[in-house]
């Protein structure tokens, strides 16, 4: 073939030199020749006749079919990797077995005595052919490994299954290498290889650049993959078919999830499938314990080849706790024998000592009961010490002063799985050895007891008797919480041994040997604990304790040994009575402080030795009966604190509402006056508990209470009831029961123009004082004056305003408040209305709307609604000189639409300085903002404000915290008032392109969002739908047309427009595809679009598909496949139903993914 016909080679029909057409035998035969043809613009068709003339020469019957065959094989198999892109060339001196070998070759030349010019002639040769050979292979070898590692899809296989690849490249290149030149004729030889061989090393040779050349439909392989599972008796043969097939991840999960013969296990071992297990996936500060196909073969095929499968996993290392799962339930598969050597491998690997656990205590639990229960005594404990052990994590200090003790919180120990399954196992899955070896079970309960004591150091240095399980523990036949930590519930299991032994005299005697190995007071209290169920046969032991002088003195074990004296007093001897006696006069162990009173320290050595005698006053000689008498005369019983821990129920009201409302008014009075507090801090009722049912009573029946207000301040009551009242009155407003204003208002204004100093004070901080009643009275007017039902009378204007214009000029908030208030995440709008000054100026704008209500319409029109006294004090509080608060700022934005209410041209005069527009303006024109926008859109104010958006649109994205809570996020609320804008009115266009243009991506995303969220599903409500229609659809044009890349967030937001699309569906189809291409599918919504792709289907079944196929492809974990899987089965269907021959294709390639990212069950629509 002449260079012209070279560069012109047709790629779609292959021709040999002579124009006969050639017909590839397979669809594939010709996909490789024309992957070979496109990978070089000059030298592809080079490649590609070569791969040509192997085809031809396999096809005749030439009698040097396999020389020539062989020569080119040989050559295309060494040419290949150096056109594939991006393949590093590095040259390799040859190993030194390989040295060795030649030059064993050389010393038998040497030996043979032939003449030194011809030896040495030999001897070149070979070093020449030495040298040459084994650097062209290690060449070659390096370039097909850089193939591997660097291709798009052979990749990301496991490394065995590419160190495969190259070493069946290598082979079938030697075969072609041996008969490309005759070789054995040289040696007088006849030649061993047969057509069969050289069939079989072509098609080994083929399929290997199959993969590296040719993407194929996935489930092609599946199906050769089908077909390699189905045989009884694999070969070496079949392994390394298998290796070329798999080349998609889904491909090897597909073979070992569906692999059931054993008889694999031996050849994938061979090409090091089982070596390196998958590693956890680390990503974002997650990790996922990502499954490894190839344990859950070793799972299935363990019964059957158990040395085997555990001779592999004896090998193997893995952190990945689904690994792990898998290699314990091989174990729980695998005979006795074999089941019971895998926990050296539990305890060596420190299998159970991951952070991360999923199954695996619990298949722990299962093989350590399984062996106790067949006979694996001795490793069933060895395991259940790795199952029970623990850890501890770092102490966590909550201050940087290192002298602040209370600012260290001190973990306690905890299992390294959840203590509910910690506690499961050992009440559930200890049964068999409970019963085999309860001794050796007790003690590993106990031992690790011991460890949780260590680990949490809450011994008390030096003497590490003493610890604080009275506290956590104190009484040790149940657990005081529901939810149990890790010593608690080790606790449970040693006394629930106790209880199961509690007659066996033999095993209490183990047990008890077992606890006298630990030091510390929890030991001492089990071993009290198991004295008082068996004290009969054990009397010479808890004789031993009784006496013993640091149990007795032991403040921490009085709980077990109070019953334990009382109980053996009588038995023990009488040495040992008298040293117990002893030791209790002589006690306690504690010295008088200097300043303390002799006769309080009298007092507590006597209640100590009173309640140390009680449990033994029936047996007491004298002179230790009238110790215990003068005790009891003088101080009374002696009361033992047993540890328990009570809960505080206080707070509550001494009397109920029912039975305060039952008595007259001034009967009520009388009471809320007379009731005091008890002086115990937890006692059962409070001035609190009190005050909310005087609330509560003044709410359901304000008629009757409203003349509470004279009362409470002729008889001095404490300012927390004035406070209740109000709160009363307030939610008696909000339930529309009207009342009497007139004694109401002459009370606020009592207090308002009071001496403060003259009214009763308060009982300490935590009651609410006149401030808090002036608080409550502001929120009392803010409801009063800002509705119609129950409404102030207009008599009452001068009073009112009295009390209006007093709270509104309260100092809270101060600047520190809102400093202190906005680092606690608190917006200005939140601010206000917590705070005096805040809710008064909306109180003041309600006062306005009141005076309003009472005057013509006739005058409102006028613009005189805005009472002159209001003017003034919105002005005044207007000026950052006299208040700067951002809190009150945030009330004229807010409440703007009723300013303009009531006087349009005060409003617009005074824009600038609401909303300043100065940089060193920006918190006030932001809090002024924030309360604006939580309105809704008012087109009679728009045009004024529309500076106001335009500056506000530079300042989105500037949120300082936008974790904490804003009640009108301007991210969030600015973008939705635009696109309200955008659909009434076209004359604002230009502000809508200016945000367009400068918004952050989130606020445009947001704008879309809310369009699609919201406006469009209230299309039905607008005249003008079809305007409408047109504007919507034009912004969707106008973005995908200037959108690119780092606007997807935007754009993803398009897929909420899907759904209640106003468009005619070809249209809306195509403005998704348009959209779905820019954002490489990624689509809000996508779980909606794809419920609704099933409607376009059968109409529009190419664009339908090319959606799904958008969607389906998106960068993610492929959640929405999983949960609209029979969903994106019907949209298949129903496009392949129309025979549409494109959008069938498509569909196809689809399923083909599909089924590559694990969705083999798509496999039924081919």
């Amino acid at each position: 073939m002449d260079q012209h016909a070279v560069n012109n080679h047709d790629l779609s029909n292959p021709t040999t030199d002579v124009g006969i057409l050639l017909k590839f035998s397979e669809e594939r035969q010709t996909k490789i020749w024309q992957a070979l043809a496109g990978l070089h613009a000059e030298f592809g068709a080079h490649l590609a006749s070569m791969y040509e003339g192997i085809i031809l020469a396999l096809q005749g019957n030439n009698p040097e079919k396999i020389s020539i065959v062989s020569h080119l094989a040989r050559e295309l198999s060494v040419i290949l990797p150096i056109y594939l892109p991006d393949i590093p060339v590095r040259q390799k001196s040859p190993s030194s077995d390989q040295i060795l070998k030649e030059l064993n070759r050389i010393l038998v030349v040497l030996d043979g005595g032939q003449e030194r010019t011809v030896s040495d002639e030999k001897i070149r040769e070979i070093l020449t052919s030495l040298s040459s050979n084994l650097q062209n292979q290690a060449s070659q070898r390096d370039q097909l490994n850089a193939v591997v590692n660097t291709h798009p899809r052979l990749s990301t296989r496991p490394a065995y299954l590419n160190d495969a690849f190259v070493r069946q490249w290598m082979v079938v290149h030697d075969y072609f290498v041996k008969n490309s030149h005759h070789q054995e004729l040289r040696n007088k030889r006849v030649s061993s290889s047969s057509g069969g061989e050289l069939e079989a090393n072509w098609s080994t040779l083929e399929g290997l650049m199959q993969k590296v050349l040719v993407s194929e439909p996935f489930f092609n392989a599946i199906q050769e993959i089908d077909r390699i599972l189905s045989i009884t008796d694999p070969e070496e043969k079949n392994a390394d078919e298998l290796m070329r097939l798999i080349v998609e991840q889904e491909h090897r999960r597909y073979f070992f999830e569906k692999c059931h013969n054993p008889e694999w296990l031996l050849l994938l071992n061979r090409r090091n499938a089982f070596s390196s297990p998958q590693e956890p996936v680390k990503r974002d500060g997650y990790i996922q314990f990502v499954g490894w196909p190839e344990s859950k073969y070793l799972v299935r095929i363990a019964s059957q080849k158990p040395q085997e499968v555990y001779d592999i996993i004896k090998s193997l290392n893995s952190e990945n706790q689904s690994v792990l799962d898998d290699f314990l339930e091989a174990a729980l598969n695998s005979p006795t024998g074999i089941a019971a050597r895998y926990v050296e491998l539990i305890k060596s690997k420190k299998w159970l000592q991951g952070i991360y656990s999923l199954r695996l205590p619990d298949k722990a639990a299962d093989l350590m009961e399984r062996l106790a229960s067949e006979g694996k005594v001795d490793s069933a404990l060895i395991l259940a010490n790795e199952i029970f052990r623990l850890r501890i994590d770092e102490p966590i200090r909550t201050s940087d002063d290192p002298d602040d003790l209370l600012s260290v919180i001190h973990p306690d120990a905890k299992p390294y799985f959840d203590e509910w399954r910690f506690g499961e196992i050992i009440q559930k899955k200890t049964g068999t050895l409970a019963m085999l070896r309860p001794t050796g079970l007790f003690e590993v309960f106990a031992s690790k007891l011991h460890d949780a004591l260590v680990l949490e150091k809450r011994e008390n240095a030096p003497d590490d008797f003493y610890e604080y399980s009275h506290i956590w523990r104190p009484n040790l036949s149940h657990s005081r919480s529901r939810t149990e930590d890790a010593k608690n519930i080790l606790v449970d299991g040693i006394v629930s041994l106790i209880n199961q032994y509690k007659d066996d005299e033999t095993v209490l005697g183990n047990f008890i040997e077992v606890l006298r190995r630990h030091p510390y007071a929890l030991f001492r209290r089990l071993e009290m604990f198991i004295f008082n169920i068996k004290s009969d046969k054990l009397l010479s032991q808890a004789e031993a304790i009784l006496r013993d002088e640091r149990v007795i003195l032991a403040y921490n074990l009085r709980r077990e040994y109070f019953p334990l004296l009382g109980k053996l007093f009588n038995k023990i001897s009488v040495e040992a009575q008298r040293d117990i006696l002893a030791t209790i006069e002589a006690g306690p162990d504690i010295k008088k402080k200097e300043d303390q009173p002799q006769e309080q320290f009298d007092h507590i050595c006597a209640d100590w030795r009173g309640i140390y005698l009680a449990p033994i006053q029936s047996y007491l000689p004298e002179p230790y009966k009238g110790m215990f008498a003068q005790i009891v005369e003088k101080y009374g019983e002696p009361k033992d604190d047993d540890g328990e821990m009570t809960s505080w129920e206080g707070g509550k009201s001494p009397i109920s509402s029912a039975d305060l409302n039952a008595l007259d008014l001034p009967q009520v009075i009388d009471y809320i006056g007379a009731y005091t507090e008890s002086d115990d801090p937890f006692g059962k009722f409070s001035f609190g508990g009190l005050g909310m049912v005087f609330a509560s009573v003044v709410s359901e029946n304000p008629v009757k209470y409203s003349s509470s207000g004279d009362l409470l301040l002729s008889k001095k009551i404490k300012p927390l009831y004035a406070y209740q009242f109000l709160c009363g009155l307030k939610e008696a407003l909000v339930k529309e029961r009207c009342f009497d204003w007139e004694p109401v208002v002459d009370f606020c204004y009592k207090i308002i123009t009071a001496d403060i100093s003259n009214l009763v004070a308060p009982d300490g901080e935590r009651e609410q004082d006149w401030h808090s009643v002036k608080r409550s009275m502001a929120h009392l007017f803010v409801e009063a004056l800002g509705k119609k039902q129950c409404e102030v009378p207009i008599e009452f204007r001068e009073k009112v305003w009295g009390i209006v214009s007093h709270l509104v000029e309260d100092l809270e908030p101060t600047s520190e408040d809102e400093k202190r208030d906005g680092a606690a995440t608190l917006d200005p709008m939140t601010v206000a209305i917590n705070s005096v000054r805040g809710e008064a100026m909306h109180a003041v704008v309600n006062y306005g709307l009141w005076f309003a209500r009472q005057q013509s319409d006739e005058a409102n029109k006028n613009g005189i609604g805005m009472p002159s006294e209001m003017q003034l004090v919105l002005e005044k509080h207007l000026d950052p000189q006299k208040d700067a608060s951002l809190a009150i700022r945030s009330v004229y934005g807010w409440r703007l639409p009723n300013l303009f209410y009531l006087n349009s041209e005060w409003v617009k005069k005074n824009l600038n300085v609401i909303f300043p527009p100065e940089d060193e303006s920006q918190a006030l024109f932001m809090a002024a903002l924030e309360g604006y926008i939580s309105n809704q859109v008012y087109g009679e104010i728009f045009p004024a404000l529309k500076k106001v958006y335009w500056h506000a649109i530079s300042l989105l994205g500037q949120n300082p915290d936008p974790t904490g809570y804003r009640a009108a996020d301007i991210d969030e609320r600015l973008p939705q008032h635009l696109m309200i804008v955008y659909i009434r009115e076209p004359k604002h266009d230009d502000l809508i392109e200016h945000f367009f243009a400068n918004a952050p991506v989130k606020a445009r995303a947001q704008a879309i969002n809310f369009i699609g969220r919201v406006l469009i599903r209230e299309m039905q409500g607008y005249l003008d739908k079809e305007a409408v229609t047109a504007r919507i659809a034009q912004l969707w044009d106008s973005r995908i047309s200037l959108c690119g890349d780092s606007d997807i967030e935007e754009l993803q937001e398009f897929g909420w427009w899907f759904k209640q699309s106003p468009f005619a569906r070809k249209e809306t189809l195509g403005r998704l595809n348009k959209t779905l291409e820019i954002t490489s599918g990624m689509i809000d919504v996508a779980y909606e679009i794809i419920e609704e792709l099933q409607d376009y289907a059968t109409e529009l079944p190419t664009e339908t598909i090319t959606a799904l196929d958008y969607i389906a492809r998106a960068e993610r974990e492929y959640h929405d496949v999983e949960y609209k899987k029979n969903e994106y089965k019907e949209v298949i269907r129903r496009v392949k139903a129309t025979g549409n021959v494109d959008a069938v294709k498509k569909t196809n390639d689809l399923i083909n993914f599909l089924g590559s990212k694990g969705f083999i069950e798509f496999r039924e629509l081919l």
